[in-house]
């Protein structure tokens, strides 16, 4: 069974690398990618992801935190994984 990932970044290269990095990997299901928390908490209502990966610095919906809490709240057992990165 593959798991399935949601990736949440609101930076089109790092949503870029993440595609490159994962697409390939045979047990890996790579969702549709969001790039605000909004997107991210509709994308989750809708496939259910086993893990998401937040940027927690994206301009909307509280730096994807807050989607993270929402996204917890559907689905309780999906895994939220937060990344953070440098802005500058």
């Amino acid at each position: 069974m593959k798991i399935r990932v949601l990736i949440a970044e609101d930076n089109e290269s790092i949503r870029k690398w993440y595609q490159v990095s994962l697409q390939e990997a045979e047990d890996i299901d790579l969702l549709p990618m969001a790039a605000n928390g909004y997107e991210a908490i509709s994308l989750a209502a809708r496939y259910h992801p086993d893990v998401v990966i937040l940027d927690i610095e994206m301009e909307c919906k509280d730096a994807g935190i807050m989607a993270g809490y929402q996204i917890l709240a559907m689905n309780p057992e999906t895994n939220n994984y937060y990344a953070h990165g440098t802005r500058g």
